[in-house]
């Protein structure tokens, strides 16, 4: 493997991208570009710049990336309810960085969804310092269109919403169903409107799996998202064995079985998402 320093990313005809290092861990910056190689001609300047944006290196030639509705986050957790929604206003907002926001992403849609519940449970056991708040735009999103996507293009109202999110969390949470053995379409096409965007690399992603029977989504999600150049935590990725218990979010946290693995996992989240800050 090359030095610390030492440039790569020529082969791509792109600027060099070294290795970089982060407390005692060492990250190269070009597995953000080898899996592109297919929409490399269009993008690569977008994805260079979310690299060195990460890295927090200045790219001279390359102007900043803002948002174009940025979302603040929000720094203190109110562990006696459940966590507001992205659709909800905020009535105050602390200093930035003071804290930490964690966006939590349910792959279903269904009104009394486990994987949802698992995430409210989460939000309810976080320590004072995390806010994790639920996102419930996925229904929101258009269909994926390559040609809405490109150098340029001005990105629905929705799809801009959504990134600015993910751009202003520290950290991101998952937990999503298994549908014939695949990962649901309505999250797919959440991720797909982000492949080409900055918001995506070096964010530290906790996937969180409410059933014991489902494993191949899990992994599905897992490589899509590598692939993205996300940082899954793998102490932030477990599988909570709801099968059938038919407990929401209170219920969840409430049982020790489950309530420990879960402020681990978000103590993980944390630590990994303070690496990357």
């Amino acid at each position: 493997m090359p030095s610390l320093g030492q440039p790569m990313g020529h082969s791509y005809g792109l600027p060099p991208v070294p290795l970089f290092q982060v407390g005692r861990e060492l990250y190269m910056a070009p597995s953000a570009i080898s899996v592109r190689d297919t929409i490399i001609t269009s993008r690569a300047s977008r994805l260079v710049r979310a690299i060195v944006q990460r890295t927090d290196q200045p790219l001279a030639d390359a102007p900043p990336h803002n948002p174009v509705h940025p979302v603040d986050p929000v720094i203190s957790a109110e562990r006696d309810r459940a966590p507001v929604t992205s659709h909800q206003s905020e009535a105050a907002h602390g200093p930035a960085h003071s804290g930490y926001s964690i966006l939590a992403i349910s792959g279903s849609l269904r009104a009394l969804s486990s994987n949802s519940d698992v995430l409210r449970a989460a939000a309810l056991l976080a320590p004072a310092t995390v806010r994790i708040r639920l996102f419930t735009g996925l229904d929101t999103l258009p269909y994926f269109n390559p040609d809405l996507d490109t150098e340029g293009a001005v990105l629905p109202q929705a799809v801009q919403d959504f990134r600015a999110q993910i751009a202003a969390a520290d950290a991101l949470l998952i937990c999503s169903p298994e549908y014939a053995h695949g990962v649901p379409g309505v999250l797919k096409n959440a991720l797909d409107w982000l492949v080409s965007g900055p918001e995506i690399p070096f964010k530290p992603i906790g996937l969180l799996n409410a059933s014991s029977r489902s494993t191949h989504a899990h992994d599905s999600l897992a490589e899509t998202l590598r692939t993205m150049s996300a940082v899954l935590v793998p102490e932030a990725s477990l599988t909570l064995p709801l099968d059938g218990r038919h407990l929401d979010a209170a219920g969840i946290a409430a049982r020790p079985e489950f309530a420990a693995p879960l402020r681990g996992a978000v103590e993980a989240l944390v630590n990994a998402a303070d690496r990357f800050r």
